[in-house]
């Protein structure tokens, strides 16, 4: 195991596809038994997304809002998710100019304007996670990496872009009972699982 190259997690963020899962995981829950193979990898994948945001609430790391209004607009689909993330955070904010710069210089990356927003809020807002489930522009090494490269020259931190069933297979508790990402998955004896009730 390369635990000497893990990180802390003292504060996340998470794509809206993450974030639209908790209503979804219920609606999917409601009917398991007669959900189409397809549903069910949805209903384990919304699992996932639930188990990580809860983890993250009880275990008190932060949860920052990427807070853009490119976010609200997704999550107008499910308006009582809409209502949820308004009650939790603050009113979105016009995004300041050093993350504008930023999403500038992830676009010439290829990052598409929408996601090299998100990204760019979330390296400036300092998160240590960044929740998606997009692997086409936001969970991918080669993003990761590009992301990387401009952080280290504007000297920014850059967040782990990573799915929550990718977390939930790094995370371990350090010895000082904080949470770790480990750069490649924990064995299972040793990953901090997390149980939320029925």
């Amino acid at each position: 195991m390369e635990l000497d190259r893990s990180r802390k997690i003292r504060s996340v963020s998470a794509d809206t596809n993450v974030l639209l899962d908790v209503p979804n995981y219920y609606s999917l829950k409601a009917r398991e038994s007669s959900l189409t193979p397809e549903e069910r990898d949805m209903l384990k994948r919304c699992g996932s997304s639930l188990e990580v945001l809860i983890m993250c609430l009880t275990e008190d790391v932060k949860i920052k809002r990427v807070g853009l209004r490119v976010v609200e607009k997704e999550l107008a689909r499910d308006l009582s998710m809409l209502r949820l993330y308004r009650s939790v955070f603050p009113p979105s904010i016009k995004p300041p100019q050093q993350v504008k710069k930023l999403a500038k210089l992830y676009m010439r990356t290829g990052i598409p304007s929408a996601d090299a927003l998100i990204l760019a809020l979330a390296s400036y807002l300092k998160t240590d996670v960044l929740f998606s489930w997009n692997r086409e522009d936001i969970v991918k090494k080669s993003v990761q990496e590009s992301v990387e490269e401009i952080n280290r020259k504007q000297r920014v931190g850059t967040p782990s872009f990573i799915t929550p069933s990718d977390f939930l297979s790094r995370i371990f508790l350090s010895n000082d009972k904080s949470i770790c990402l480990s750069p490649s998955p924990i064995p299972q004896i040793y990953r901090l699982r997390f149980f939320h009730s029925k």
